[in-house]
């Protein structure tokens, strides 16, 4: 895949950082896509907290399963706006093939 160099998305990273230091958290990062263009690539701290963990990197995995949630619900509500679920509140298997 194509990367692009650009400083385009500093605050965007400058911001994922200050959210990193504020949480605590050991690691962050961002990596963007745009038309098959990799547009910002970033990685910030290390796997945990010791001194001799390893700096994340492109290989690095994360934890997202926090966020998916999140994902999950604001995809549910758009499918809602636009009429392609009646409610919230109706059964999953009713939009499952059987």
């Amino acid at each position: 895949m194509l990367k692009l160099n650009t400083n385009h998305f500093q605050t965007l990273n400058e911001y994922v950082y200050n959210i990193q230091l504020a949480i605590h958290a050991t690691a962050a990062a961002t990596y963007i896509i745009k038309s098959d263009v990799v547009v910002n690539e970033w990685y910030s701290g290390r796997h945990d907290f010791s001194e001799d963990s390893r700096p994340v990197n492109p290989k690095s995995q994360f934890n997202v399963g926090s966020i998916r949630k999140t994902y999950l619900g604001l995809a549910i509500s758009l499918l809602v706006e636009r009429g392609l679920v009646k409610s919230i509140d109706e059964e999953i298997g009713d939009y499952l093939a059987g």
